[in-house]
């Protein structure tokens, strides 16, 4: 069954993610794993300001998004893996084509489901459950390690700004313009048919499909009148009305609980991680950084300052990577 109607569109909420300056002592050169390079549908969304409603701007950083919600045919892959590694996501979700989006999913198995192909392609969990990685069970306590490097989805703050276009938004009423016919599958293009395959309809401003209509799209937060009760949705569906296809618009749902319209996509982080390798007489240090955010420095006896990704290996220091701000 659908969830209830929500209560009137309320704020932006502020991004559950933070990111701190990676610092890399090298008294003893060593490698240092670097995060699996980003998947080819995953888009950079270089951090900004969502509009002011009244409460103020809300800040968010940088992020990657998937260009497509979740297909069924990247659920079934996952959960096919999860299945023999500690999930208990079973058979659950459903979808109408491989090129579909994912449906019949609830957000604990949103999230299960992330956790899990965050270990497949060698990243961290983000999903915590008493200090374990969540993998079964239905809890209100499932918490988010904000450093981790894995699949996670989007708070709804990053989930609006990837709508709106980003920095590079137009203030459209849908995610992509303002005709819904053009950039939307909803109950009024759609026929009731169900979903229709991804990208089929116009991009937005940063190359995102399907943030209007198609599947609702889980997020991470806690509705803030019902924290502890119900998880937001955003998005519309193909069932759905123009005005829940809306970039502002928002439902509701007991996390606990799949629909046949419910369905999400995935984020990853972009902190840079430095990598430590030395190259016959020399250190090269690279970093992670799909929007070029961030400038190596090196420390001296006159302070930090910029400093070259290759330096001599007898050069012992301290370096870090500082973000433009």
């Amino acid at each position: 069954k659908r969830p209830a109607p929500a209560p009137p569109p309320l704020p932006p909420l502020p991004p559950q993610h933070v990111r701190a300056n990676v610092i890399a002592k090298k008294q003893q050169p060593k490698a240092i794993v670097l995060p699996p390079v980003v998947p080819q549908d995953t888009v950079p969304v270089k951090g900004g300001s969502l509009p002011d409603i009244g409460n103020g701007a809300i800040t968010v950083s940088s992020f990657c998004i998937g260009k497509y919600e979740v297909t069924w045919a990247e659920w079934q892959a996952v959960r096919t893996w999860a299945a023999t590694n500690g999930y208990d996501i079973g058979t659950s979700g459903a979808g109408s084509a491989t090129n579909h989006p994912v449906r019949k999913v609830s957000w604990n198995e949103a999230v299960k489901w992330c956790n899990a192909r965050s270990e497949m392609e060698g990243r961290t969990p983000v999903y915590v459950l008493g200090g374990a990685t969540y993998k079964s069970g239905v809890d209100s306590a499932v918490t988010a390690n904000t450093s981790a490097t894995g699949y996670r989805l989007p708070t709804t703050a990053e989930w609006e700004f990837a709508a709106r276009g980003g920095t590079h938004g137009h203030g459209y009423d849908y995610s992509g313009g303002n005709d819904p016919n053009a950039v939307a599958w909803y109950g009024g293009n759609d026929s009731l048919d169900g979903t229709k395959a991804v990208g089929t309809k116009a991009a937005n401003e940063l190359g995102l499909c399907d943030m209007s209509g198609n599947v609702w799209e889980w997020c991470f937060d806690w509705h803030p009148f019902y924290v502890g009760k119900y998880r937001l949705l955003r998005g519309g569906c193909w069932a759905g009305t123009t005005d829940e296809c809306r970039v502002e618009s928002r439902s509701a749902s007991d996390p606990a609980l799949w629909d046949w319209s419910f369905g999400f996509r995935a984020v990853l982080p972009t902190n840079p991680k430095l990598s430590i390798t030395k190259v016959g007489s020399n250190i090269v240090l690279t970093w992670f950084d799909p929007l070029g955010e961030w400038t190596l420095e090196r420390k001296t006896v006159n302070g930090w300052g910029a400093s070259p990704a290759t330096v001599p290996a007898e050069g012992l220091g301290m370096f870090r990577l500082k973000r433009a701000l």
